[in-house]
């Protein structure tokens, strides 16, 4: 049993330590980026999103990449809190942060002024 117990604490020790280094990393690339730059420009900077969304807004779409900028782990999806978002709109960058995706996106899909795909 407590052979069981010490791997489970290696393997989540582990896990937060590779957490970690790519919340450090991305944390670093993301002082670099400006409002702006295309869908593509911000792939070369960040590397590939831990995930993304996509709305409909008025026949456009909105697309959201989500980048881990903290360490701590339970999974390999856990909370939100865990990611910064990065909102697109035209394929330009208009803004990133939770504050940013909070006001510009869930708001208006509370109302029916988006639809996610």
């Amino acid at each position: 049993m407590r052979k069981l117990l010490a791997f489970i604490c290696l393997v989540v020790f582990i896990s937060g330590c590779s957490y970690g280094k790519i919340a450090k990393r991305n944390n670093e690339l993301m002082l670099t980026l400006k409002i702006g730059q295309t869908k593509q420009e911000v792939l070369q900077v960040m590397g590939s999103p831990s995930r993304n969304e996509t709305y409909i807004k008025n026949g456009k779409e909105i697309d959201i990449w989500f980048y881990r900028t903290s360490s701590f782990a339970t999974d390999a999806w856990d909370s939100d809190n865990y990611f910064t978002p990065m909102v697109f709109e035209d394929e330009k960058l208009t803004g990133w942060g939770r504050d940013f995706y909070d006001r510009r996106i869930e708001s208006q899909f509370m109302f029916g002024e988006l639809v996610r795909i």
